[in-house]
């Protein structure tokens, strides 16, 4: 059976150290990187936290895009999943994804949904 998604998961770490971190992350950078990379955007939405953190969800036409900020645990955690996409495409959404924030420290996983484990 052939897999049905491609899900990418990342968590980043040290933002605050680079003092790069900010508690709402950039809407429109992350909407143009995820444009930039192939996908189609429909609806969008952002919650800020209090007292500090912030989320964004993006449903796309291929599935969707989340992130979530913790600023007092100095993390940032993503994932990206879409349908019958190419790995290699999400993967490169990922990596640019990951120098906007610039980590010190990062954390990735490519997850092919819809396969069963043996």
């Amino acid at each position: 059976m052939s897999r049905v998604g491609v899900h990418f998961i990342c968590d980043m770490f040290g933002l605050h150290k680079q003092g790069k971190f900010l508690d709402e992350v950039d809407e429109l950078g992350l909407m143009q990187i995820l444009i930039d990379g192939g996908l189609k955007p429909l609806q969008h939405n952002g919650n800020q936290f209090v007292p500090e953190g912030y989320s964004y969800f993006v449903f796309l036409q291929e599935s969707h895009f989340s992130i979530h900020t913790y600023p007092d645990k100095d993390i940032a955690t993503f994932d990206l999943y879409a349908c019958d996409a190419d790995s290699e495409k999400i993967r490169k959404i990922g990596h640019t994804i990951r120098k906007r924030f610039d980590p010190s420290y990062f954390t990735g996983k490519m997850i092919d949904r819809g396969v069963k484990s043996t």
